[in-house]
């Protein structure tokens, strides 16, 4: 909860393979376990954040899980990923195949979305979907409040999960940590 990782990039480089170099430095880090009571920010009504098509559901739950679904049915199929008791799986995947040939526009709104990475299609099985589970379980942690809820996210983005964690933090301050 109390590490500060300072980057020069847009994000960790783990996807050129360089990412080793960060890993062995973490690895060799003295942990100090400071004791102390974590906030807690309890779902106990539904609660839903929406873009477009797009949304993240938070449900009553007295753990936390997590479901996040992509789907871009003009081009991909359907992926999915869920984390539960800390254990992630891909519960459903298929390789994403493109169903119509891609113009240069169509490259360039994937590269946004993530799908492509130092000249690279992330479109192995689950790659994305997973990719789109760091990115709401990161965005998250800024919080650094446990969270008791599920939470189905349906086409996650770092906007959208931005809008989730500024809700939680409003209803956090306003005192309805069991919103």
């Amino acid at each position: 909860d109390n590490l500060i990782i300072e980057i020069s990039g847009n994000e960790f480089p783990f996807f050129d393979g360089s990412g080793k170099e960060y890993y062995l430095k973490l690895k060799d880090l003295v942990v100090d376990f400071v004791s102390y009571k974590k906030e807690i920010i309890e779902i106990k009504r539904n609660l839903i954040i929406f873009d477009d098509n797009n949304f993240i559901l938070l449900l009553p739950n007295k753990k936390f899980s997590c479901l996040v679904i992509t789907n871009f049915p003009d081009y991909f199929s359907w992926q999915s990923c869920k984390l539960d008791n800390n254990f992630l799986d891909i519960i459903f995947s298929q390789t994403p195949i493109p169903k119509k040939i891609l113009k240069e526009e169509d490259i360039r709104f994937f590269k946004n979305l993530g799908y492509f990475s130092n000249q690279n299609w992330l479109l192995g099985k689950g790659k994305f979907v997973y990719h789109k589970m760091l990115d709401l379980l990161g965005n998250l942690k800024i919080l650094n409040k446990e969270i008791k809820a599920k939470i189905i996210a349906f086409r996650p983005s770092h906007k959208l999960n931005l809008q989730l964690v500024k809700k939680l933090e409003e209803l956090s301050k306003g005192g309805k940590n069991g919103y």
